[in-house]
């Protein structure tokens, strides 16, 4: 586990996971929800990044978009972003606890008008000192995108969830119910699934670079 990256969004920005994280030593790059307060300057966790210096920028392939997070329709169109990075070790206290980790904040440079630019807050275990560093948990957390596809895929395009495959009351039932069938059609369901996927990815414009480290999402 100790070359496994968690990569989690916003709902997984609660002190006790990251506080949890850090005690046992996992590595993670959790996108941050709150702005809370950085004990080394007293500012808000944003207001602390932009005072640090620029580490650098790159440039990011925006897919078009044509419904948002919620279904509806948004229509955003597929643009190449350039985005800056600013990170910084940064402490937090809640009651008696303090907790320190490392931050990245990817900020898209001159957005198109009207268009909501993008914006990433990220916390993390990794080091983030230099360029190359930063780069990495930036492209670690964009993996998540692409293990959200797979399962959308496997759920919905390979069809797992209507196979005609027993649904025992229990799991130790669900265990002895006919394994090799189960098997085969899962394991024909993931080989789909990630070939539709690839292919989805294959037919639009370069996807964002994969994470170096293996990573699950959470």
């Amino acid at each position: 586990m100790a070359r496994v990256v968690a990569v989690c969004d916003r709902e997984a920005d609660i002190f006790d996971y990251l506080h949890g994280k850090v005690a046992a030593g996992e590595r993670f790059v959790v996108r941050a929800r709150h702005l809370r307060r950085v004990l080394e300057s007293r500012a808000d966790l944003l207001q602390h990044l932009q005072a640090q210096a620029v580490l650098g920028s790159y440039r990011v392939e925006v897919a078009q978009t044509l419904l948002d997070h919620r279904g509806k329709r948004q229509g955003r169109p597929a643009r190449v972003a350039r985005l800056r990075r600013q990170s910084a070790s940064v402490t937090f206290r809640l009651q008696a606890a303090t907790l320190t980790l490392n931050a990245v904040r990817a900020d898209e440079m001159a957005p198109p008008s009207g268009v909501a630019p993008l914006r990433w807050l990220l916390l993390t275990s990794e080091p983030v000192v230099t360029h190359e560093q930063a780069l990495a948990v930036v492209h670690g957390y964009s993996a998540r995108w692409r293990i959200e596809d797979f399962h959308k895929a496997w759920k919905s395009g390979a069809g797992v969830e209507d196979a005609a495959l027993p649904r025992p009351v229990t799991w130790s039932g669900w265990r002895r119910s006919t394994p090799s069938r189960r098997c085969v059609c899962c394991s024909c369901a993931r080989a789909s699934r990630w070939r539709a996927s690839g292919a989805c990815k294959a037919g639009t414009s370069a996807p964002t670079p994969l994470s170096p480290w293996p990573v699950t999402r959470c």
